[in-house]
């Protein structure tokens, strides 16, 4: 149904009935308070997401005739259409793997392994330095050129950019693997040795024939070869997206918020990676972009209380989540509820999916006395050094020919279902009925 539907007929109406000498003024009236009882015309549009459809008008936000999709041949080869609003859905052909490393360490930190196509994609390389180890020998099993098609640097914080700076005199990431090209972070306000570091052989891959360009760039395709959408398969059914962040080119007193946001397609299937980004960031983004569901959501800042959102949880609404953290370390926080993944965002993410999975913990001991001389608490806790797997390493996996599932290197225990959960997490009751 097209806009100003409504207007229209009542218009024609009007003078039909003027036509027979009543008075249309008077009837129009009428029938607007019959159909709108605060006597406007509503200019009406059809939305949808990737679920339903409705008719909702622009002015009032009053929606209507709510449905569900119902999908026929589009007459074009891998598409389907909604016979009802149109809404066409791309049929996912070829795979698309996501591969949460462990780093094996207490820190939290992001190293995420992306095969698309024939492409090999990693985003970020934390969580420190002794990380690199695990990340090679876990992403020489794919990629056995020895070529990165792409690197992703979220931000410049140590736990996502370590393994590219390497330690003095120690190899990186970016001596280990060839780079065809590297997008980062437009802003930073680190000045940290690891940082000088990473800049250093980023600029030294550069030179050995790496292009660079900052996801800004990319956004506005500015630099010669600078993409907002890098097809990853000749037949461009997966896609790399290189989305808007505001602090891309405005500053902000949390480097979290500078952090590179991508989205891979897979058909009309739908994968975020928000790095570290918190509230006003989060924020800013879903006013940005009319989401639809995604099918993954990598949750924000390791799955901090800080981040993750209702603002933008409730556009994309996530089927599967996952935290890149060591659950329950005490790296920042001896508050056992705000160690990640935290539980306000256990509660947050919830309502939306049980499919919740975190690579590793760590046992924690509770000690007598203030650890610090600022601590007035009668306990402290601080970790045993004791790593234990959860999941192991995570992969996501979408294939043309099923729904998008997971395979973890430990188990596919659900996080609500781990001994970690019930020691220290209270049930959302989103997930009550779900146990």
């Amino acid at each position: 149904m097209k806009r100003g539907f409504f207007s229209k007929l009542i218009a024609l109406f009007l003078v039909v009935i003027m036509s027979f000498g009543f008075s249309g003024c008077e009837i129009l009236e009428e029938v607007l308070n019959q159909i709108y009882p605060s006597g406007h015309v509503c200019e009406e549009i059809w939305k949808d997401d990737a679920t339903s459809h409705w008719i909702e008008c622009i002015s009032c936000g009053q929606k209507k005739q709510i449905g569900s999709h119902d999908y026929v041949d589009a007459g074009t080869e891998g598409e389907l259409s909604c016979s009802v609003c149109g809404r066409v859905k791309i049929l996912p052909k070829g795979e698309l793997e996501f591969h949460f490393i462990m780093l094996g360490n207490y820190r939290s930190g992001d190293s995420i392994y992306v095969k698309a196509g024939e492409n090999d994609i990693l985003i970020d390389g934390g969580s420190y330095y002794d990380s690199i180890d695990d990340i090679k020998g876990y992403v020489d099993n794919y990629c056995l050129d020895g070529k990165l098609e792409y690197v992703i640097v979220t931000h410049a914080d140590e736990d996502h950019i370590a393994c590219f700076g390497g330690t003095k005199g120690g190899d990186s990431l970016f001596d280990l693997y060839e780079c065809e090209t590297i997008i980062d972070f437009p802003l930073t306000d680190k000045t940290s040795q690891v940082y000088q570091r990473y800049v250093s052989e980023r600029s030294a891959e550069v030179e050995l024939g790496a292009k660079h360009f900052t996801a800004l760039e990319c956004y506005n395709q500015s630099k010669e070869g600078a993409q907002r959408i890098y097809n990853l398969t000749a037949d461009g059914n997966i896609k790399m997206e290189i989305l808007y962040n505001y602090y891309y080119e405005n500053r902000h007193g949390d480097e979290n918020n500078y952090s590179v946001c991508v989205m891979f397609h897979h058909g009309s299937r739908q994968f975020l990676f928000t790095g570290d980004l918190e509230v006003e960031g989060e924020e800013k983004l879903a006013e940005q972009y009319d989401f639809s569901q995604v099918e993954l959501f990598k949750a924000g800042h390791h799955g901090s209380p800080t981040s993750s959102n209702e603002c933008l949880l409730k556009e994309i609404k996530p089927k599967i989540c996952v935290a890149c953290c060591c659950a329950g370390s005490v790296q920042y926080t001896d508050n056992l509820l705000n160690t990640f993944p935290s539980q306000a965002v256990i509660d947050r993410i919830a309502p939306y999916t049980d499919k919740f999975y975190v690579p590793i913990t760590i046992n924690i001991v509770q000690t007598e006395g203030a650890q610090t001389p600022n601590d007035t608490s009668d306990d402290d806790y601080s970790n045993s050094g004791e790593i234990m797997m959860l999941n192991g390493n995570i992969v996501v996996i979408s294939k043309a020919t099923q729904e998008v599932y997971v395979e973890c290197s430990n188990n596919n225990t659900l996080l609500k279902d781990t001994d970690w959960f019930k020691n220290y997490r209270t049930t959302p009751t989103a997930w009550l009925s779900a146990s």
